[in-house]
């Protein structure tokens, strides 16, 4: 079964570049401890002297280090390490280990770690560089700006990305749920689709692989902004008889439709959208944006 957890707390915290920052013998200790999210510009005070582009804050290089434990019985296991978003140009070892960077600070990078983890303590070393501080019309913030997972399965599991799904077609008498999905190695694959209650709505059989397949769902509840309906669609990769990994995602059955004469359809209703453009930020308070934030611009709005 999938383990997946957060890795936000107690990093250790470097601005200015160092040598061996990736060596996992470096001694640390006397690093600032931070919790990411993290953003190290807004922490420093605003000045002409910088870009626009980071908010008249300084970019710079930084490393960030993360020790953490993992059980016995790793071994044989598939581990994967996830950043959601790192501002900009990161660069990460995992004891000793030069895994490879990632140059974008908006989308999500995961390595597979399994050949260089051990059980016991294990370290993680990033190096973050934003040099190139009038890079944006925005704020940016600089740092490890989103959280960090990390995710131990059975060696047979779902690739990266490896569950997609969408409806197909949907109205009050039934809707047809389309799944992708994709496998490394096992014997097989099954996705079940539960409702509210932790009622089976549908379920399929599948070969391990890549693939589709399509699941049947009778009188279904629609989802919508005045009913927000959800199901929960449950995959599952077999290897040896046995579930060797399980991923869960939200569903909501619904069909959009854009017409370029008539608009926009939601379950063949007509509907307005809305919004704003509202970029990463909380200007002032940084890159990391505290919750109740979105909750006041969601009131405005």
């Amino acid at each position: 079964m999938a383990q997946k957890q957060k890795l936000n707390t107690d990093w250790r915290f470097h601005l200015g570049d160092v040598a061996d920052g990736g060596f996992m013998g470096f001694d640390d200790r006397s690093w600032r401890r931070v919790t990411l999210p993290h953003d190290w510009a807004v922490e420093h005070p605003f000045d002409t002297a910088y870009a626009s582009g980071t908010g008249y804050l300084p970019g710079g290089t930084a490393w960030y280090r993360k020790h953490f434990m993992l059980p016995e019985g790793v071994g044989g296991k598939r581990v994967r390490l996830t950043f959601l978003g790192v501002y900009k140009h990161a660069r990460v070892w995992i004891n000793s280990n030069y895994l490879g960077e990632h140059a974008y600070g908006y989308t999500s990078f995961t390595f597979d770690v399994s050949e260089f983890v051990r059980p016991g303590e294990n370290v993680i070393a990033v190096r973050v560089e934003h040099e190139d501080v009038a890079d944006s019309r925005w704020y940016t913030g600089s740092g490890i700006d989103r959280d960090v997972l990390i995710e131990i399965t059975g060696a047979a599991c779902f690739a990266e990305n490896g569950l997609f799904a969408w409806t197909e077609r949907a109205d009050e008498d039934s809707a047809v749920l389309r799944v992708r999905y994709g496998t490394l190695g096992g014997d097989g694959a099954r996705f079940t689709l539960v409702d509210a209650e932790g009622n089976t709505a549908a379920s399929a059989g599948a070969d391990a692989g890549a693939g589709e397949v399509s699941l049947t769902v009778r009188e279904p509840r629609l989802w919508s902004p005045d009913a927000p309906n959800l199901y929960a669609l449950r995959g599952e990769v077999f290897s040896g008889g046995a579930v060797s990994d399980d991923e869960t995602v939200p569903v909501g059955l619904r069909v959009a439709v854009f017409d370029a004469d008539k608009g926009f359809f939601l379950n063949g209703t007509p509907m307005k959208l809305k919004g704003v453009c509202v970029h990463h930020d909380a200007g002032c308070l940084g890159a990391v944006v505290p919750k109740n934030v979105w909750a006041r611009r969601l009131r405005k709005l």
